[in-house]
């Protein structure tokens, strides 16, 4: 027993030991992610930054200032984060150095955004040290978004402060930065004074360095756009205005009840910033109060991401085109929402006008916008899809068909390769054949994913080896209509200008052309003529759609009354039409609609011209279609050449359908390439009868015609789809021929048109099949693996996720610990306990926490106990002054209050009374009439009761002691009294009394 006695007081003393030791020593703030620093003098860069940061935290700027230098000197061991935070720490000690060695006044901890003091100095107005620290913050992310480049976003900070000071009325130092001072600088003024972190602007910050000039080339005032910045209205600033309360909790609670109504209105971004004011006020709050970091974390949980107000960026958008006159600029709108709103509603506009490019462009811009939207309000995907919409039912392709979302790898790849391709038209088109051939090359190794319709390197190398076998002369330059499929031009180099651009040939017959152009409607014929043979002179070609000099010289020709006198014959015009397949080519085509939104030279709806022989284009179309349902392939072939080259325009629909027909009916040759749209008719050739209205079957046959070969060019788009796909994704090739096999089928043709178009589709069905089948092995572990990668990126983000809020949990008890609030942090201890169980750190939050608490509730109870017992000790001493003089009794302060509040609930014989008792008293207040002469005591008594209905009971006791009985005669003659005053009048000659008792009214004597 001694030694269990022995043990038990050794390990005591040894726990006290232990205990005092600790109390001796500072404890060490646990910080998420920071280690301790090693022991060793030769230190790494991550080190050294960690060390610099921790003495800089602690306010021992001369230990921190060679260790923060050496970390930001080293080119390697930290990220650019960590250099970033370092030279930011590294600039602060300095200016501290500075500040120290002038005896000018430092910045204090909270102040400072990086650093945190957990003993703050007092101060006498808290709310101006909160403004303040607000202003010095919103400074220095100013400067830090102006040595990042981003001069919109640290004039926007800028302005925030200096609003800020105004309204607050702050002074500064004569050798501090002022905001005005900053935005000053900013603007390019000049700044009165010496400024603190000032300098001179770079040159992109200079408004003198490169004036602003509208579009009529005069030069604007410097003024500073914020172009898709979050702007603030006046009355949407919550923070240091008037309205606030002074008190700095109460000023956090009201932005955080403003925060809580912003978010159930989903209006997270102002909730968020509202959140974040709060938070910069730095107050204490109790243990179930609500706190800025509860509501940024359920801000972050709604809307499934986590910002800050110091990594927000500014979304610069796309600046429209200069000439555009409804293109929306930052100062015509305050906010991002606003800014969106005018895009998409410039969007619909452009939309409802037909400017489908436009409305595209605006759409996308919007797109572009951090702007959450409401369930009914317009959004850019709405807009996008109408336009969508739009331009496929007016069989109107895009000058840039939407692309899906992928990588920017992927994307620059596929755009490098389309320049390159286009150069090589280009020198494909000026005869440098080897050149044209190296690019294509080039633009074949880079390996990109092209679209259905883009331009190819194999297509480029094929057209260069045609080229080469047809000679020199037969270079075809393409169209510049249909030069780039991405609505660009063939060559990345800037335009040329001046002379330059009078040595194209291209140009040069183009402005040709617009000169006899202008004077064929100014009526100068011989003049047009000049110039239209000028043109022709020049040996280029021409677009399927592009003016050309024959089609001038036959309307020349038509105006003065003559024949069509064309060249065609002679020297038939070349023409480069990308879009079509030519004779004897490889067989790879491409659907002309990309070309039939293109207008070039003159509208197509211009006037029809009468042909001499009395057709117009449209008539001549519509003969070729009737002779086309009579099965008559050379007649209708003769008509639509005769309408193609009749020089009148058609509607897009029309010129494209011509030129299919042109080109199935056209007589294959296996000689020379001739394209179609080069072929003259002889006009011997065609006889030309008067033209009949097709009957009903005819337009029934032609209207099937046209659904026919509109589903034959879908079967054969989607069969070269899915032949694309074949290696890399038979499965969704398949898809791809089931749903066009089901458009077949409902598409309504006859037997014999529909078995054609699926006899093709059940072939590429049944080889994609046996494709699968082939490669099901590796489409199994290609399914497999894209499972298992899934499933590792979830548990990635998933741990990743875990961390981040475990760091933050950790920060905020680091944070309770040192304001000595225990108990909230013990929560967040319990709730990193919960976050991540398996981290021993939890336990060492939790515990220590709780000791923490503890220690401190013992003090308190100490304290307690001590103060009790000395006013108990008191107590006893006043007790012995005894009063005298003219108090010699002393009544409780409150004894007043106590009386009154007794004062007519109780009767003088503190019994209570019943119900009946109270009745009973309450009708000896009834008024009654008495005539009575001798009539004994019994019988009046009697009357009563049966008058006021209460219970008259004799005591017959009190009756013998006043020596009467209830015969005694009784005489009264009174009329309208109480019966109090009755029974007073009959009793009181006989000594008698009466009380209410027992629930009756009792007649006894006055003794009683």
């Amino acid at each position: 027993m001694g030694r269990i006695i022995g043990l038990i007081g050794g390990t005591c003393v040894l726990i006290a030991v232990v205990r005092l030791t600790n109390l001796q020593h500072e404890d060490r703030t646990l910080r998420a992610g920071v280690e301790a620093a090693p022991a060793h003098t030769q230190l790494s860069p991550r080190d050294a930054y960690r060390r610099g940061k921790e003495m800089y935290l602690r306010g021992r700027y001369d230990e921190a200032l060679p260790l923060l230098e050496s970390a930001t000197q080293s080119t390697t061991g930290l990220t650019i984060a960590d250099q970033r935070q370092a030279e930011e720490y590294l600039a602060r000690t300095r200016l501290k150095m500075a500040q120290l060695a002038t005896g000018v006044r430092a910045q204090s901890p909270e102040n400072d955004p990086f650093a945190f003091d957990p003993t703050p100095a007092p101060s006498a107005d808290p709310v101006a040290d909160a403004t303040r620290t607000r202003i010095e913050r919103l400074m220095a992310q100013a400067r830090a978004a102006l040595k990042q480049g981003n001069k919109p976003e640290a004039f926007k900070l800028a302005q925030q402060a200096n609003q800020l000071a105004k309204t607050a009325g702050l002074k500064f130092a004569a050798n501090e930065q002022s905001p005005a001072a900053l935005l000053a600088q900013l603007s390019g003024a000049p700044t009165p004074g010496p400024t603190v972190g000032g300098g001179a602007l770079p040159e992109w910050a200079d408004p003198a360095a490169g004036p602003v000039r509208t579009a009529n080339g005069v030069a604007a005032p410097p003024v500073i756009e914020l172009v898709g910045a979050e702007g603030v209205s006046p009355k949407e600033a919550p923070a240091t205005t008037a309205t606030l309360p002074a008190n700095p909790k109460a000023q956090a609670q009201a932005l955080l009840a403003a925060a809580r109504a912003d978010l159930k209105a989903q209006r997270f971004e102002d909730a968020r910033r509202k959140a974040f004011e709060a938070d910069e006020l730095d107050v204490a709050y109790d243990l179930f109060d609500d706190r800025p970091e509860l509501l940024l974390a359920e801000i972050d949980r709604r809307t499934g991401t986590t910002k800050t107000l110091t990594t927000q960026s500014v979304a610069a958008a796309p600046s429209a085109p200069a000439a555009s006159p409804s293109a929306p600029s930052a100062s015509d709108v305050s906010t991002d929402k606003q800014q969106a709103a005018r895009l998409l509603e410039l969007a619909r506009q452009d939309l409802k006008n037909g400017n489908l490019a436009g409305a595209k462009a605006k759409a996308e811009q919007a797109q572009q916008l951090p702007v959450a939207y409401k369930l009914f309000e317009d959004r850019p995907e709405l807009v996008l899809n109408d336009v969508a919409a739009f331009a496929a039912a007016s069989n109107i392709a895009q000058a840039q068909t939407p692309q899906p979302p992928a990588q920017a790898g992927a994307a620059d790849t596929k755009q490098q390769a389309k320049t390159l391709l286009g150069q090589a038209r280009a020198a494909l088109a000026e005869g440098r054949v080897d050149e044209a051939r190296q690019l294509a090359i080039e633009a074949e190794r880079l390996k990109a994913t092209y679209g259905l319709f883009d331009d190819r390197p194999e297509i480029v190398l094929a057209d260069i080896a045609r080229t080469t076998a047809r000679g020199p002369d037969a270079v075809l330059t393409p169209a510049p209509a249909s030069s780039a499929q991405d609505g660009k031009a063939a060559t990345p180099q800037a335009e040329p200008s001046g002379d330059a651009v009078a040595q194209t040939p291209q140009q040069k017959a183009a402005k040709l052309l617009q000169e006899a152009r202008q004077l064929l409607q100014a009526g100068k014929y011989e003049e047009a003529r000049a110039k239209a043979e000028a043109a022709d002179q020049i040996n280029i070609a021409y677009g399927v759609f592009s003016d050309r000099p024959d089609l001038i010289l036959a309307e020349i020709a038509q105006a003065q009354g003559g024949n069509v006198a064309t060249k065609g014959a002679a020297s038939p015009v070349r023409t480069a039409d990308a879009q079509f397949s030519e004779p004897g080519s490889n067989g790879k085509s491409f659907p002309a609609s990309q070309t039939a939104g293109q207008k070039t030279g003159s509208e197509f709806d211009s006037v029809a011209i009468v042909a001499p022989g009395g057709l117009t284009a449209i008539e001549l179309y519509n003969r070729g279609l009737a002779e086309l349902g009579r099965g008559n392939r050379d007649a209708a072939l003769q008509a639509f050449q005769a309408a193609h080259q009749s020089g009148q325009r058609l509607d897009p629909v029309r010129t494209q359908r011509l030129q299919d027909y042109l080109r199935e009916l056209s007589p294959r040759s296996a000689s020379k390439i001739e394209l179609t749209n080069t072929r003259q008719a002889n006009p011997g050739d065609l006889t030309i009868t008067p033209y009949e209205e097709p009957s009903p079957l005819d337009a029934a046959v032609q209207q099937e015609s046209v659904k026919f070969d509109r589903l034959r060019t879908e079967t054969l788009n989607a069969v070269f789809r899915a032949e694309r796909l074949r290696e890399s994704d038979p499965e969704q090739a398949l898809e791809i021929i089931d749903r066009q096999m089901a458009s077949v089928e409902g598409a309504g043709l006859g037997e014999e048109s529909t078995i054609a178009l699926m006899r093709s589709l059940q072939k590429t069905h049944a080889s994609l099949q046996n494709e699968i089948m082939r490669q099901q092995p590796n489409l199994d572990q290609k399914h497999k693996n894209k499972e298992v990668l899934e499933a590792l990126e979830r548990d990635r983000s998933h741990k990743l996720r875990v961390e981040q809020e475990f760091a933050k949990l950790v920060d905020e008890y680091n944070e309770l610990y040192e304001q000595r609030r225990f108990a909230e942090a013990e929560v967040i201890a319990a709730k990193a306990k919960e976050l991540d169980p398996k981290n021993p750190v939890t336990q060492t939050l939790f515990w220590k926490a709780r000791f923490a608490r503890r220690v401190e509730n013992n003090e308190d109870l100490k304290l307690a106990k001590e103060e009790s017992f000395i006013k108990q000790l008191d107590e006893v001493e006043w007790a012995s002054v005894a009063n005298v003089g003219d108090d010699p009794l002393d009544f409780g302060k409150d004894w007043k209050d106590i009386t009154d509040r007794r004062k007519g609930k109780y009767r003088s014989d503190n019994r209570a009374r019943s119900d009946e008792e109270i009745r009973i008293e309450e009708s000896l207040q009834r008024r009654i009439s008495l005539h009575e002469d001798n009539v004994p005591l019994g019988d009046v008594m009697r009357k009563i009761s049966t008058l006021v209905g209460i219970n008259i009971v004799f005591d017959t006791l009190g009756l013998e002691e006043e020596g009467v009985t209830s015969n005694v005669p009784v005489t009264i003659d009174v009329d309208g009294i109480t019966v109090k005053s009755a029974m007073n009048l009959m009793l009181e000659p006989y000594r008698l009394g009466y009380m209410v008792q027992d629930e009756v009214l009792k007649i006894t004597s006055r003794m009683r």
